[in-house]
């Protein structure tokens, strides 16, 4: 099994012993559905950097704007959405030909950016969740009814479903909407209790969207992360990962 973690400042892709080491400093990661291709975020050089998972070879590392962040891909793989989060943009990206091509401008800066089933790009920034037109940069349908702190959105593989966790707040917060039409339904809210934890930390969504999973700093359930049943958002188990996942 072949694992990506980040030792130190250098990003690894390791067995044991490591296959390849890379000199970067990654924060976040998204692999292409299709194709043997990661992304991965690297701000101390405010580039995005694209890696072959079976060569194990970087194939590029490129500037695309400040502080990038969290990334998402178009439902037909070929673009690629980069939230900047110390700018006011989102860059398109053509991966392949390892450019921007593009910038979609924004009032507010963008954390983190999902694609629905439309190809409207669900926005996250450091003040609200918004529905964006990819190719004008206009508003697309109300904004999410929530507070914005920090944090991450996860979307189901059906594209049916948006999830947002928030980041370094006490209790944490988890949402989940019903994004199948132009107004965001709010589906269900975590308890703000115990297991709920505090300080989220990260956010994903299992292959074939059964279970959602938050990471918090602060635990849930005696440090433990949950995964919460997507039906109905009921807790199905746990990961023991033991203090601080």
């Amino acid at each position: 099994e072949i694992r990506l973690s980040l030792v130190g400042s250098e990003m690894c892709i390791r067995d044991s012993p490591h296959l390849a080491t890379y000199p970067i400093s990654a924060l976040r990661f998204l692999a292409h559905p299709t194709e043997p291709i990661l992304f991965a975020t690297i701000p101390a050089s405010n580039s995005l950097a694209i890696f072959n998972t079976q060569t194990l070879e970087m194939l590029a590392n490129f500037w695309v704007g400040s502080q990038p962040y969290g990334l998402a891909i178009s439902n037909d793989g070929n673009v690629l959405y980069v939230a900047n989060s110390s700018s006011h943009f989102i860059s398109v990206v053509d991966w392949r030909g390892q450019r921007v091509l593009r910038n979609i401008k924004l009032p507010q800066v963008p954390l983190d950016v999902e694609v629905g089933a439309d190809g409207r790009l669900y926005v996250l920034t450091n003040y609200s969740l918004t529905q964006i037109d990819p190719v004008t940069g206009g508003k697309v349908g109300p904004d999410f009814t929530v507070y914005v702190y920090s944090g991450e959105l996860v979307i189901s593989p059906k594209k049916d479903r948006l999830y947002y966790g928030d980041f370094g707040l006490s209790p944490a917060s988890l949402y989940q909407w019903d994004i199948t039409g132009p107004k965001p339904r709010l589906l269900w809210e975590s308890d703000h209790g115990i297991t709920s934890g505090a300080n989220g930390q990260d956010l994903a969504i299992s292959a074939d969207g059964s279970f959602v999973s938050y990471a918090t700093g602060g635990g849930q359930i005696g440090y433990d992360i949950a995964k919460y049943r997507t039906d109905d958002m009921a807790i199905m188990g746990t990961f023991n990962t033991g203090p601080y996942p």
